[in-house]
């Protein structure tokens, strides 16, 4: 072990180099570095590889053979157990089948987005009388708490516990030097998640509370999944989409603060917001990595894989790409799309369409 450690800090020198405190505070010139010169390389802190290159990305992402999500010793299997995202074939089948309904188009259309569309508006009255105000906590963070909550009918008074139990779950999430504390805290978050879920599950079985995405989840026919498998999908329904939609919301207004003379066509043309979020998936991907585990022994562009090593797949900008290349650049009049590597939740975006024109770049606030 000590050997191949040595051996990957002579091999993979600008992983070996790169401390924890300077991924945190800004990645990108580290990710650029990757790309020009070591696009596959062991970051020794957290003890696994970073994959940078497209080609390399899709390659490992399309292989379930020899990469895979099922993995116990990951961090998303220690904090939420056995469900969609960390399963493969037909295991995983089963569980997104018997959740997919829940985001039908039909279902979104008629029944999220105009709630979406409220909750958006009474977040924005809640702070349009102020001189400033902090976007992310005011707008960005809450309106996908709310949303979910919304998705399946739950009160919206419940937000600050799950608020609460989703910073818990991000930051276990995140810890790959496996800290006890950060185990310890989100295990019981986990559980109080769960007997919240399991409580409201109830009512609906009981006819106590209607819930018209969760109803055929408790009483469906044979093919539905038990009742454990229920909540712990569920977990990752209900907190995999937050963050994302709060970074992309973020991301959509950097990129037009940091782009005045688009920023100026799309005060006067609201119709082009459409084209800014979808750039901004692009350029500034809200989802910044995926995780895979080698299941064999593999060689894979020249380096050795191990059984059971972490990869880490870079999903921002597209890489290999010279920094002055147009396809770097953020613009929405190339006609690119989005890189169809993940997709987000496009009712959830489209219906906050309507607090963007009340609440963009440019607005009276002095900050955000």
């Amino acid at each position: 072990m000590e050997s191949t450690i040595a051996s990957h800090k002579i091999q993979f020198p600008l992983g070996a180099g790169i401390s924890l405190q300077i991924l945190a505070d800004d990645p990108y010139p580290f990710f650029e570095e990757m790309h020009q010169g070591e696009p596959i390389t062991w970051f020794e802190p957290l003890e696994m590889w970073y994959i940078a290159r497209h080609a390399d990305v899709r390659a490992i992402l399309l292989d379930r053979q020899n990469f895979t999500t099922a993995f116990e010793h990951s961090t998303i299997f220690d904090t939420f157990g056995a469900q969609m995202l960390t399963s493969e074939g037909e295991v995983h089948t089963r569980y997104r089948t018997a959740m997919q309904f829940i985001f039908s188009a039909q279902h979104m259309s008629q029944h999220l987005e105009p709630r979406i569309r409220t909750a958006a508006n009474q977040l924005i009255d809640a702070f349009q009388s102020r001189d400033s105000v902090e976007l992310r906590e005011a707008f960005a963070s809450r309106l996908p708490v709310q949303t979910i909550l919304a998705a399946f009918d739950m009160p919206l008074e419940d937000e600050p516990s799950m608020r609460l139990w989703y910073d818990s779950f991000e930051r276990a999430l995140q810890n790959f030097t496996w800290q006890d504390d950060v185990r310890d805290r989100a295990r019981d978050h986990v559980g109080q998640f769960h007997a919240y879920v399991q409580a409201f599950l109830n009512r609906v079985r009981d006819g106590d509370a209607d819930s018209r995405f969760l109803e055929p989840l408790v009483n469906g026919d044979a093919r539905r999944l038990t009742g454990e498998e229920v909540i712990r999908n569920l977990s990752i329904i209900f907190f995999g989409g937050i963050s994302t939609v709060e970074a992309l919301i973020l991301n959509s207004w950097w990129a037009l603060l940091t782009h005045p003379e688009l920023h100026a066509l799309v005060k006067a043309d609201l119709s082009l917001l459409p084209k800014v979020i979808d750039e901004t998936m692009r350029w500034r991907s809200p989802v910044q990595t995926a995780t895979r585990h080698v299941v064999r022994d593999i060689d894979f562009a020249g380096i050795r894989f191990r059984e059971g090593d972490t990869i880490a797949c870079l999903l921002g900008p597209p890489t290999g790409i010279r920094r002055s290349s147009p396809i770097r650049r953020f613009s929405i009049f190339t006609g690119r799309t989005s890189m169809p590597i993940w997709a987000l939740p496009r009712d959830r975006i489209s219906a906050s369409d309507s607090a963007w024109q009340r609440c963009r770049p440019g607005s009276r606030w002095k900050r955000c």
